[in-house]
């Protein structure tokens, strides 16, 4: 150090007497970093130490590389999941999420001896909108639904498209509330639904609905079924409603 890098100021402040490196360098060539070897006293480089640390240098660039590969993977597998998981067309949790996902929340709640609440949305007439503006007029409108779904949920809810012209939302309800006051929650958000899901929707430049909204079938369970069995409780629920809402449109 004091023959070649005398005017070294951190060397001197290091108190390094002997130095030695090796660049490290990637697969492709680009230098990533470089070995270094140092000591305190002035002593020769002994023989062989040059190829040690290029070996050294070696074996952390393929460190380094399996490192990277083994992110790249990671970031591959989450970007995968995601797409296993989402819906395309509204960008939604899936079926496959869901069923997951309603599993997973039915156990906590079993668990805690809490309710969950489960809303299951059919979009009424949907079929006469793809009948009379087509089916890309149609994805558009599922896509507005899912906006305005996502508008009225929670940070802490759940919304997901089950398929088709079919929605499906959680909402956890906790400890804090006697029943009457879950009834009383429960009338909120199935008003508050009703309320996002109706109305105006413009789904092109001379296409604008003036939509009615869906059939909507709330059900509280309390984790002892399964994710099948409560969709199809929820389900029958939406039929209900369903049935209700054409016989009053004919009355």
């Amino acid at each position: 150090m004091a023959a070649l890098w005398g005017d070294s100021a951190a060397a001197r402040e290091l108190g390094i007497g002997t130095y030695a490196s090796t660049p490290v360098h990637a697969a492709d060539g680009r230098l990533i970093g470089t070995l270094c070897a140092a000591s305190a006293g002035q002593v020769d480089i002994a023989e062989g130490s040059e190829r040690l640390l290029c070996m050294f240098a070696e074996l952390i660039s393929q460190h380094i590389e399996r490192e990277r590969l083994i992110e790249q993977l990671r970031i591959a597998h989450q970007a995968l999941k995601i797409t296993a998981d989402t819906d395309a067309l509204t960008g939604l949790p899936n079926r496959r999420a869901l069923m997951q996902e309603l599993d997973r929340r039915l156990l906590l709640h079993a668990q805690a001896k809490t309710q969950l609440l489960v809303g299951f949305i059919d979009l009424d007439d949907f079929k006469q909108i793809n009948d009379r503006w087509g089916h890309a007029t149609g994805d558009r409108f599922l896509a507005q639904i899912a906006q305005r779904l996502r508008q009225a949920q929670r940070p802490e809810d759940y919304c997901a498209r089950l398929g088709g012209d079919e929605f499906v939302i959680l909402v956890s309800l906790g400890h804090a509330f006697a029943d009457e006051q879950h009834d009383t929650v429960i009338d909120q958000i199935e008003q508050r639904l009703e309320a996002m899901t109706c109305g105006q929707f413009t789904l092109g430049a001379d296409i604008s609905i003036d939509y009615q909204g869906p059939s909507i079938g709330l059900i509280r369970v309390d984790g002892s079924l399964n994710a099948t069995e409560v969709l199809s409780l929820a389900d029958e629920a939406m039929y209900l409603r369903k049935q209700l809402r054409h016989t009053q449109r004919i009355g």
